[in-house]
């Protein structure tokens, strides 16, 4: 069973919060010694298991969406731009 990232205190605990209703857990008395090679492979469970890789791979997938959009966009209206300021430049030169 997965442990809680935040215990929730009560008002009633004795503990003073500050506008806070959770605090980080510190008790790691059920984790292996930091020397024990389970550690490491918890460590990975815990990781392949959290949804955080698959939220930051969406990110990326939308950024990397949106610098295409602008890459085609600035290069459509760059060459956009170009034409007309060589037509110009050809009226120009034709007076």
């Amino acid at each position: 069973m997965a442990r809680p990232l935040f215990r929730t205190l009560s008002a009633n605990s004795g503990t003073r919060l500050q506008n806070r209703s959770t605090l980080p857990v510190s008790d790691n008395s059920d984790l292996p010694s930091e020397s024990d090679p389970m550690r490491k492979l918890t460590a990975i469970k815990a990781f392949l298991n959290s949804e955080d890789g698959a939220t930051a791979a969406e990110y990326a997938v939308m950024l990397a969406a949106v610098f295409l959009a602008l890459i085609v966009g600035a290069t459509l209206f760059g060459e956009g731009v170009e034409l007309w300021w060589t037509r110009n430049k050809n009226e120009i030169e034709a007076i």
